[in-house]
């Protein structure tokens, strides 16, 4: 009966976690470059607003410690800084990036960023990092373990 038990209980929680993620994923809307299947007609929906609000925005991948101002300047381009809060959030992060360790919220300048695949284990290597807090968005941010998602123009 303990083992039924705890069996239903996991069941719960995990069917919890996805319900939050997808919530969190419906609510943050689309990414770019790398396509990620959608969740239906009103992802779409969503994901073509995002999209829009990237015209004329190139969305470059910056190398590993490397701030948005310094990825757009490489480029002949200059870093739009209120463009990245389209691209902080995880379904647009999944488009550039791999994100392979998760979408997780985090603070700091850096984001949006990559966790580069070398980090140390307590980094989350793999995993793309979003920011809650928009007043931490910054062209001039940099962390020595990832890659920032920058938009140039």
């Amino acid at each position: 009966m303990k083992e039924n038990l705890k069996e239903i209980t996991a069941d719960r929680l995990i069917s919890k976690l996805v319900k939050i993620r997808f919530c969190n994923l419906e609510r943050r809307g689309v990414q770019g470059g790398k396509a990620r299947g959608s969740g239906g007609e009103r992802a779409g929906a969503s994901n073509a607003n995002l999209e829009g609000r990237l015209n004329g925005i190139n969305v470059i991948v910056g190398r590993q410690g490397e701030s948005c101002d310094s990825v757009c300047k490489s480029n002949g381009q200059s870093c739009v800084p209120n463009k990245l809060l389209v691209l902080n959030q995880c379904d647009i992060m999944q488009k550039y990036m791999s994100c392979k360790g998760a979408c997780l919220a985090s603070m700091g300048s850096d984001q949006p960023a990559e966790v580069v695949d070398d980090a140390p284990k307590n980094l989350n290597p793999g995993a793309c990092l979003f920011t809650r807090t928009q007043s931490m968005l910054s062209c001039e941010g940099s962390h020595l373990y990832t890659r920032r998602l920058c938009p140039c123009a």
